[in-house]
């Protein structure tokens, strides 16, 4: 009892914005709580039998949000008095009840504010997905202190448990403790025992002796002489365990590494990944006495207690990120393609490019106008004809002469009007060379390829996109016939293109290259890529993407429970163009690219070899990354491959927002430095330094190998054929043809008699070649006779 006297006297009265918290049970209030003013709020554990005989906690209270203000409570200071005993129970019984006992009790602070709707929905054990975000500060009185650190139950004071929904992220509490004396051993002196959970990488805590209640609760002696300054009394905690206590170690997760690692600013292991340096590479840590722990983001372990950075990934910090202390939105990440294959045509249309619609129609219908009226007039004042009206005009738009003979060309009137319309013509005849020229001496505009549509072929009709396919089943990705008919199909490399991109464990392909090789296993290798081991970056996020979105999309493919695939039901969801058009990237599984001779690499620098030239023939094949990553490697191979024009497209899929947060910052400073250097820009301006470094000394070896295996032309070329001139050659040559057949055409006109003649006789001599022909008798008569 002195204890609790004592330190609710040291407490004193809360100043505004600090809320007391009193959690017992029914043997400690009897024997423990003297007659003291009543707390903010208290709280009595208390049991109901269930109708099997055991004993079952009552629900937790809670305040409803409306009946306080938002700034009473900015800070919470929790007085934890539980015996360990719990009545009617043995002691095996209590040994596994207590750590539930005191969990319920703290959760009773820490879902102090809940609204009646939330608080029906979640059973007894776990928390709303939202929590107090201010300091929370735990002083657990109780008879028994644990004999080690090992069995200190961490889970009930530093683990939130929100369910499996919401996995189990963490909450930093200051805990300390402290005993009860008995009657027998009242004058003893009760230590003031801080749990410090972040003092060690490993999953224990360790007892840190902070102050002593002497003389029968009637003197505080604490171990820093911070408690001594002025300042509200949790204030003054928390700076008295930054001294006593102070932060040594960090974790940073990250999504490229495969085993975990510690180093500090100056040491470096192991190289950081060139697409996603960490903030040791940074230089972020410097300056710092922290040791960074580096753990892969798979190793997710539900008893870590310390400052926790998450590398900036969408697929690790989707469910965590909300109860991280800090979350710092660094780009929106997106997949783009990048594709040097093009297709050319011949363009006839560069005769009429020059001039406007308008113009052209304006020309045509002043032209004929002119000529028309020409005539008319020729024939008016009957003068010797021309050989044609039409012809004059024509000749000089082309800017050819046409002579006028006779006495036409004397008359004024003939001399104004067709004199203003050779100078006209001039006019327009010069300016449509100029623009002929500069189009005709230039390439042939390529056309490419533009979006994601266009790399792969639709596999069923989605809202009536054409008529010649059958309309999509609801669910594509949990349609199990659907994917067997489409996924291990040929791919069609006359009309889709195979999709390249980074490798996702150059190692790890290394290893497996028995069954990726020509020489592996074509039923392992399936078997593996329908189970989403996939060797390429691309494909791998493909597969998270339709994981995300449908779960129970590998429990269909199971080859084990694919037959309870026809026994589910599933969510009545209806599947986005996004969906669909991610399926059809993904399938056939043969569009990730594996290159050929695989068996025979042997480095990372190879592999990459074979990526780069596999993109340089600029076949039908697109390279696929994300979006930032692609806008420096097309810098990179512009430069170095400048003869060849590269193609990006013009709709990222897969946009998704990426974040750095941290979680567990505790009594640590490492979330305001983590604000200063994000906000700073120092972090953005790094990253991308990181990325075009990065590029340039991985694919630095392999280019110039490549570039000298390569046919090189000059910056300046002369003018050729494989331009749009070619043009001109091909109408010039279609226009003599053309000539040729008119030519033969009037031939056969003027001497159709003729001509008719001697069809009709060469009919005849071949009649009598196979039949008896009729004997012709000519008989001549003279005048003289008649």
């Amino acid at each position: 009892m002195a204890e609790l006297v004592a330190l609710l006297t040291q407490i004193g009265d809360p100043p505004s914005g600090i809320h007391l918290h009193i959690v017992t049970d029914q043997h400690n209030l009897d024997t423990n709580f003297p007659e003291i003013e009543i707390p903010n709020t208290l709280y009595k554990i208390s049991y109901w039998t269930h109708f099997l005989g055991s004993k079952v906690l009552i629900d937790l209270p809670s305040i409803q949000p409306h009946r306080i203000r938002l700034s009473s409570i900015l800070s919470m200071l929790v007085v934890v008095a539980v015996s360990p005993q719990i009545e009617g129970l043995g002691k095996s019984q209590n040994r596994f009840l207590h750590i539930d006992k005191l969990l319920h009790g703290v959760n009773s602070a820490r879902n102090l504010i809940m609204s009646s709707e939330l608080r029906r929905k979640h059973v007894y054990g776990e928390q709303a997905p939202y929590y107090f975000r201010g300091p929370f500060t735990i002083f657990w009185l109780s008879d028994e202190i644990p004999d080690s650190e090992q069995n200190f139950p961490t889970k009930s004071f530093f683990t939130r448990n929100l369910g499996s929904k919401y996995g189990n992220p963490f909450v930093h509490t200051v805990v300390f403790m402290i005993k009860f004396q008995n009657h027998a051993n009242q004058s003893a002196d009760s230590n003031i025992i801080f749990f410090c959970a972040h003092c060690s990488i490993t999953y224990s805590v360790k007892f840190i002796t902070v102050g002593v209640i002497a003389d029968r609760g009637s003197r505080f002696v604490w171990a820093s002489k911070s408690m001594l300054r002025s300042g509200t009394f949790q204030s003054r905690l928390i700076e008295t365990i930054t001294i006593m206590a102070p932060v040594e170690f960090i974790v940073h997760r990250h999504s490229t590494f495969s085993f975990p690692f510690t180093s500090t600013c100056e040491t470096s292991e192991m190289q950081p990944h060139p697409f996603e340096r960490d903030f040791r590479a940074m230089g972020f840590y410097c300056g710092t006495n922290f040791s960074i722990r580096h753990l892969p983001i798979e190793d997710l372990s539900s008893t870590l207690t310390i400052p926790t950075i998450h590398d900036e990934s969408y697929y690790s910090g989707s469910t965590e990120v909300i109860t991280a202390d800090y979350t710092f939105v660094t780009d929106i990440d997106e997949y783009n393609f990048i594709t040097c294959w093009s297709r050319s045509k011949y363009e006839f249309e560069i005769f009429l490019i020059p001039f406007q619609t308008f113009l052209w129609i304006s020309l045509i219908i002043t032209a004929s106008g002119i000529a028309l009226l020409l005539t008319l007039y020729l024939r008016l004042i009957r003068a010797e004809r021309l050989v044609s009206s039409w012809a004059l005009f024509v000749a000089s738009l082309a800017g050819q002469s046409y002579s006028l003979v006779g006495q036409v060309e004397k008359r004024l009137a003939i001399r104004i009007g067709l004199g203003t319309w050779f100078l006209l013509s001039v006019i327009f005849t010069q300016g449509y060379i100029g623009v002929l020229l500069n189009f005709v001496c230039a390439l042939f505009s390529k056309i490419s390829v533009d979006y994601f549509e266009d790399l792969a072929k639709p596999m069923c009709n989605y809202q009536n996109i054409s008529n010649n396919l059958s309309p999509c089943p609801p669910h594509v990705w949990l349609n199990l016939s659907f994917y067997e008919e489409h996924a291990y199909r040929k791919l069609d490399q006359a009309e889709e293109f195979r999709l390249l991109s980074d490798v996702k464990d150059v190692t790890g392909i290394l290893n497996r290259k028995g069954w990726l090789g020509e020489a592996g296993s074509d039923t392992f290798a399936k078997l593996l890529r329908g189970s989403g081991t996939f060797a390429t970056t691309f494909f791998t996020a493909l597969f998270s993407f339709a994981m995300e979105r449908h779960p129970n999309m590998g429990l269909i493919r199971s080859p084990l429970l694919g037959l309870l695939s026809s026994f589910m039901t599933w969510a009545d969801q209806i599947d986005t163009y996004e969906d669909l058009l991610a399926f059809n990237l993904m399938h056939p599984l043969e569009r990730e690219f594996l290159p050929e001779g695989l068996s025979n690499v042997q480095t990372a620098t190879q592999m990459d070899e074979l990526y780069e030239k596999e993109l340089l023939k600029c076949g039908r094949s697109v390279w696929v990354d994300a979006t930032i990553q692609l806008r420096n490697k097309l810098n990179y191979l512009a430069r170095h491959y400048y003869w060849i024009k590269f193609f990006m497209g013009k709709r990222p899929i897969m946009r998704r927002a990426k974040a750095i947060y941290l979680s567990n910052e505790g009594i640590s400073k490492v979330g305001r430095r983590l604000r200063t250097f994000m906000e700073s820009g120092c972090y953005k301006f790094k990253r991308q330094a990181f990325y075009s470094i990065g590029i340039a000394s991985n694919m630095r070896n392999h280019t110039k190998s490549i570039v000298a295996t390569m046919q090189r032309p000059d910056l300046f070329e002369p003018l050729n054929l494989s331009k749009a001139i070619s043009a001109v050659f091909i109408i010039f040559s279609g226009m003599h043809l053309l000539s040729i057949v008119v030519h033969l055409v009037k031939t056969v006109y003027y001497y159709r008699r003729n001509v008719i003649n001697f069809w009709t006789g060469l009919e005849s001599s071949n009649c009598c070649m196979f039949f008896r022909c009729p004997k012709i008798e000519l008989k001549v008569v003279s005048w003289e006779s008649q």
